[in-house]
């Protein structure tokens, strides 16, 4: 799958990652003026996992693939997830991850 639809993801959408099927659902709440969007992504197990994303918008591709190579994390401040905080988050992971100079 790939973003050519639109720069969002929408409605359902299978897609492949890392040779593994996914599948990305948003479930729309909506009432009188407002509507919110809820965002699922099915593992290849079937195991529907929530991803905490503003109700506000649709993550891109780029952004539920991301999500899914960090763990598929929850929130990490009071604000739902969004791609800025992605991008922190896998900044962060890297950071702590790389090789620590030698002090010999």
């Amino acid at each position: 799958m790939t973003d050519s639809l639109s720069p969002r993801m929408k409605d359902f959408q299978k897609f492949t990652h890392q040779g593994r099927e996914f599948v990305f659902l948003v479930d729309q709440d909506c009432d009188g003026d407002c509507c919110k969007l809820w965002h699922t992504v099915v593992t290849p197990a079937g195991v529907p996992c929530f991803m905490d994303w503003s109700p506000y918008s649709n993550p891109t591709l780029a952004d539920v693939l991301l999500w899914i190579d960090l763990g598929m994390p929850a929130r990490t401040t009071g604000f739902p997830l969004d791609g800025a905080e992605l991008r922190n988050l896998a900044t962060a992971r890297a950071a702590a991850t790389a090789p620590q100079p030698s002090t010999i």
